[in-house]
């Protein structure tokens, strides 16, 4: 659409042929005059060598009787940019309204640019959500940003015909491509061992109690059912398990050990014949049950007897440092050397293991080894005991009878008590020839 008259056109009075009265000039253009001349709705520009500079011209025929000609080459130049159609809003405003609307535009662009760089999709969002304060004209290639005193009359004419539309701007388009951080497994965390509790502590657990040595037979361990599915019994599966060499089996027998490596551990010595070991309990059988067997189960026994889970519980020593421990607990024996702490550690963990009980005696010697001769002695941590194998009913208890002298026993009936029989106390056997209240 054409441009309108400048509102000082329109305020000027119609043109006599005279000079205009100096008030009534424009500031910066002095000495107008009004001539005549081309419709400004006309493609050609005046010539300015056609007009003189010294002399108004007439109004022309047909001419806009409102159109202001300066004088002088600059006024021609003046007036043919006034004519130049929507841009001649712009050459018409104050210089310093020009230097700061450019400012403006170049400041706009060049931050536009700088972050649709960076990224795009927000310029886009920000462009799309913000119509206050400066408007965005769009093409399908471009993002133009325009003052909002420009914007406001100028039309940014379309360089396609979909350009008019602004295209929509999908996700896909201007999403960077995310970042994905490689994945990184930790290695599987495994929880220490806890530390092997010190041997003063283990001894505050094991309680102490008066033993009890009546009724005790070797029969109420019994060890059938620790027997192997090769019909190995106890003392045979443990030279399988001790030996530090590979072990020879006599021929045709998958029990019988010819020959290995063993160490003898509470004397020290290496053998390699298995004729000269026997097994060895820590805590023997008759010190079990003095301790507590005796009110356990047949089951509970045989589980004792046949432990070959811990090592501690039972082991090969040659049969001379065997035969020297025997039943006796550590008040009345304990290896020499170096294998003193260590026997006492293993007796500990039996006991404490198996829920057995100490006399006083027995805790007060073991309290002086560890204080004394094992200081800061440790015991290895131990695992739950064996479950009880079934074998059975318990059998029933059989009543030892007891004499008070040979007249009690004349009065029930017996007339002699041989040596072995229930009720034979060397105490009525005064003649001592085996035979009692003969």
């Amino acid at each position: 659409m054409p441009s309108q008259p400048h509102e000082a056109d329109r305020a000027l009075p119609p043109p006599s042929g005279r000079p205009l009265p100096v008030d009534l000039a424009p500031p910066s253009l002095p000495d107008l005059t009004v001539a005549p001349g081309p419709s400004p709705w006309a493609t050609e520009e005046p010539d300015p060598s056609s007009v003189d500079a010294a002399a108004p011209t007439e109004p022309a025929q047909g001419a806009r009787p409102d159109a202001l000609v300066p004088t002088g080459s600059v006024g021609v130049r003046a007036a043919a940019m006034r004519r130049r159609g929507p841009l001649g809003f712009w050459f018409r405003q104050p210089r310093w309204a020009k230097i700061a609307g450019a400012a403006a535009v170049v400041f706009a662009v060049a931050a536009t640019v700088s972050v649709a760089k960076r990224d795009p999709q927000p310029v886009a969002s920000r462009a799309a959500a913000t119509s206050a304060s400066p408007t965005i004209a769009r093409d399908a290639t471009s993002v133009v940003v325009l003052p909002t005193s420009i914007a406001a009359t100028t039309v940014v004419p379309a360089t396609t015909a979909q350009a008019t539309t602004t295209p929509a701007i999908t996700a896909a388009a201007t999403t960077s491509p995310a970042t994905t951080a490689p994945a990184t497994t930790a290695p599987p965390t495994t929880a220490a061992p806890p530390a092997p509790p010190a041997a003063t502590d283990v001894l505050a657990t094991i309680g102490v109690a008066a033993e009890r040595t009546a009724g005790y037979t070797t029969n109420l361990f019994p060890t059938d059912p620790a027997v192997s599915a090769q019909g190995c019994d106890v003392q045979q599966q443990v030279l399988k398990r001790d030996s530090r060499a590979p072990v020879q089996l006599e021929p045709g027998s998958d029990c019988a050990v010819a020959a290995g490596e063993w160490f003898s551990a509470l004397d020290g010595l290496t053998t390699g014949d298995p004729a000269t070991l026997t097994l060895s309990r820590t805590v023997s059988l008759r010190e079990a049950w003095k301790s507590g067997a005796w009110s356990w189960t047949t089951g509970q026994r045989a589980a004792f007897a046949g432990d070959l889970t811990d090592a501690r519980t039972a082991r090969v020593v040659t049969v001379a440092v065997a035969r020297t421990k025997a039943d006796r607990d550590p008040t009345s024996w304990l290896p020499d050397g170096g294998a003193r702490c260590s026997y006492v550690a293993d007796w500990l963990a039996v006991k404490a293991r198996w829920g057995l009980s100490m006399d006083s005696a027995e805790a007060g010697r073991l309290g002086v080894v560890v204080r004394d001769e094992c200081p800061g002695l440790t015991v290895a941590p131990w695992a739950a005991p064996p479950p009880a194998p079934d074998v059975g009913p318990d059998p029933v208890p059989t009543t030892v009878p007891y004499y008070l002298d040979c007249a009690d026993a004349k009065r029930r009936g017996v007339t002699s008590i041989p040596r072995g029989a229930p009720g034979y106390r060397p105490a009525l056997d005064g003649n001592g020839n085996g035979i009692a209240c003969e």
